[in-house]
């Protein structure tokens, strides 16, 4: 009832329950059409491909898999998609040594940055308008690593990020 149908390339038909990944796709290739211009990431843009690479290789798909529906389902040129693919196997093999089951991750979010780039989608906030909360920041940032140390004491830390985007 909730389905949507949107023929693609050659007549090839997608289906799904909220259509949002078909509205995409087919979004694209009008715009693509109307503008006579073909991305190489597709209707990627925007969004990190080798995380459906990566998806798909822990699903047991091959690479011809995976290039065929970064290609037809998402219109990735064969260029790319050989790319995402390349880059998610490496990032495969990186993770493989982490102990998802006694191990964990560790983030530690920066808020403050010289400016606020536009392009970020972290939570950052220029440090010159918030230089007086940084000690609160700071006090309020270790007591939480010295709990989650209590916490997590029996567990490995397998990877640690800091900051919030930026190089700084």
């Amino acid at each position: 009832e909730n389905s949507v149908e949107i023929r693609g390339e050659a007549g090839k038909k997608y289906i799904s329950s909220d259509g949002k990944e078909e509205f995409g796709a087919a979004l694209y290739q009008y715009f693509s059409t109307l503008t006579g211009k073909k991305l190489p990431w597709g209707n990627l843009t925007g969004i990190r491909p080798t995380k459906i690479a990566m998806t798909m290789l822990e699903e047991g798909k091959s690479d011809p898999e995976i290039l065929d529906f970064l290609r037809e389902r998402h219109f990735v040129s064969e260029e790319k998609a050989l790319l995402g693919i390349d880059i998610a196997e490496r990032e495969k093999e990186i993770l493989a040594p982490i102990d998802y089951e006694n191990g964990y991750s560790l983030y530690i979010g920066i808020p403050f940055c010289p400016t606020t780039c536009l392009y970020c989608s972290f939570t950052s906030f220029p440090i010159v308008s918030w230089k007086k909360r940084v000690g609160d920041y700071l006090t309020a940032l270790e007591r939480e690593i010295d709990f989650t140390a209590e916490v997590y004491r029996n567990k490995k830390i397998d990877t640690i990020y800091i900051g919030g985007g930026t190089p700084t």
